[in-house]
């Protein structure tokens, strides 16, 4: 770089607002002025900005009072190359709420990344399931393995993927007049260097993905590790996949030590604790908690968003106001990225990423209740054809849907139920609707009335078959109450008729399924 180039106050600016991981329309917020007025000084339209504003600027970035002295000698143009604390390159983000569980994942993931054969890997799962957290947790534990050091870049607030290298580039301090010169220069400098660098939320940016392999194959001691709701899919990745919290069993008893083992328990206390230091919590509490995480499906953004209300309600009264899980699960800290504001935001955000025709399927997907097979899912999207199974494909990828189990040859899927919901609200706002409604019940009707089915009616088949009925329970249920409903030409009792031929052969069996508990997770919302 040339030392004598003049570092100006518009790149002063963007790089302490990227370090601060703000947009510019946060930080227009926070300091009380116009984004358009921050997007000109960083174009450097505008190169002389008031004192006042360059005072409001700086502490709205939270800035030190030694770089607060650099900030406003740059707005008068007194800097000629940037200062040595203008970004604090390896540092770590702060983890500021506690952290819990995983210790599993921690220990696999610390031994990938220091493995000289693994140069890549992908934390992969669905929104707000604690990638970015598991993330940095891991390579703080490794970060005595790297040399020179671990760097971590947000990539949230990128737009196109040409800006990944550029803003790598700036991570390390390196200022490039010529975007087209930063790939050459950021090789150059990492060429000899043994580095993990974290890219956090890469799933907009695919298409910068060959950089990516190109940097690994023209730097051999770096090391990269990437959160993604989506596999980058290129050569040398290993995935990692990220779960929901493991949840207590429901037959816990009231006053369990085993409930406060648990990490999705143990974060919701603590974080109700923070916001209500009052909240000591009673062994009836700390049951309903437990049964509130199994309502939010142990997704830890979930579970923050939810103990926020322990401030104004009780663990029981917010265990009943649940049903509307989008309305409740609300986050109006503006420290927070903004596709993890509310639970809707942080769907919407992977929703988005999804091209028209697996959006489509999404929602047509969520008329199933409990799962649905690969012949099920042809059934009510009859216009797909053989696009159906790369479309479902794509949609496991994204980890919207999971592959659970395969019997005769028939894979089966489900989503989370809290997935489900969001799809379900797109899905009933489609013409189709009633379409997609009616193929769902005609199918279980048609199922059991085939001669293959009724063959289960013998004896050597009623495992078999009494394991089916099981397995789509909540289906048929469904599928009978949208035939009830709508009155289809006697579906309703066809479906009924069917049900009990098949049914009477076993009853104390059949009464066990009919009478076993209704999953709370699950939403009847057809």
């Amino acid at each position: 770089m040339d030392t004598e180039h003049k570092y100006t106050f518009g790149n002063l600016l963007r790089d302490y607002r990227i370090a601060a991981n703000l947009s510019q329309e946060t930080l227009a917020e926070r300091a009380g002025v116009s984004a358009r007025s921050i997007s000109s000084l960083e174009r450097g339209i505008h190169q002389k900005p008031h004192l006042e504003t360059v005072r409001r600027l700086a502490d709205a970035l939270s800035l030190p009072p030694d770089i607060h002295i650099s900030f406003s000698q740059a707005a008068r143009g007194e800097v000629t190359a940037p200062p040595k604390s203008a970004i604090q390159p390896g540092i770590l983000p702060t983890e500021l709420p506690p952290f819990f569980g995983r210790e599993t994942e921690i220990t696999a993931l610390s031994k990938q990344l220091t493995q000289d054969t693994i140069r890549l890997v992908t934390l992969t799962g669905l929104p707000g399931v604690g990638k970015t957290r598991l993330a940095i947790r891991s390579a703080t534990s490794v970060r005595s393995s790297f040399r020179d050091g671990v760097y971590f870049v947000r990539l949230a607030q990128l737009r196109h993927s040409d800006q990944v290298i550029p803003t790598i580039a700036h991570t390390f301090g390196l200022y490039i007049d010529q975007p087209q010169q930063s790939y050459a220069q950021l090789t150059a400098y990492l060429q000899t260097k043994q580095i993990l660098l974290v890219l956090d939320n890469f799933e907009h940016m695919r298409a910068a993905a060959p950089n990516v392999v190109d940097l690994l194959t023209m730097c051999p001691y770096l090391t990269i590790l990437v959160t993604s709701r989506i596999p980058l899919s290129i050569y040398g990745e290993y995935q990692f996949p990220v779960t929901p919290f493991p949840l207590p069993s429901k037959r816990c008893s009231v006053g369990s030590n085993s409930l406060h083992a648990f990490p999705a328990v143990a974060l919701f206390v603590a974080r109700a604790q923070a916001i209500n230091p009052t909240f000591i919590p009673t062994a009836q509490d700390i049951a309903t908690i437990s049964t509130i995480c199994h309502r939010l499906e142990g997704i830890p953004l979930a579970i923050e968003l939810a103990a926020a209300w322990i401030k104004v309600l009780s663990p029981s009264a917010l265990l009943t106001h649940l049903d509307n899980r989008f309305t409740m699960l609300a986050n109006h800290n503006q420290a927070i990225a903004n596709h993890h504001h509310t639970l809707h935001d942080a769907l919407l955000w992977s929703y988005h990423l999804l091209p028209d025709e697996e959006q489509t399927l999404l929602q047509h997907l969520a008329v199933f209740v409990g799962g649905w097979t690969l012949e099920a899912a042809q059934a009510i999207t009859t216009n797909l054809h053989d696009k159906l199974l790369p479309s479902l494909a794509m949609l496991v990828d994204h980890n919207l849907i999971q592959k659970t189990t395969e019997a005769a040859h028939q894979p089966r899927f489900t989503m989370l139920e809290i997935i489900r919901e969001f799809a379900f609200i797109y899905l009933c706002k489609r013409a189709d609707f009633a379409t997609i409604c009616q193929r769902h019940a005609v199918y279980f009707l048609t199922l059991i009335e085939t001669d293959k089915q009724k063959s289960f009616s013998q004896s050597t088949h009623q495992d078999h078959w009494l394991g089916y009925l099981n397995q789509d329970y909540y289906n048929l249920r469904v599928a009978l109450r949208w035939a009830e409903e709508n009155c289809t030409e006697g579906t309703d009792t066809r479906i009924a008729h069917a049900l009990w031929q098949r049914w009477s052969t076993n009853l104390d069996t059949i009464y066990q399924i009919i009478d076993q508990p209704v999953d709370s997770n699950l939403t009847y919302q057809i």
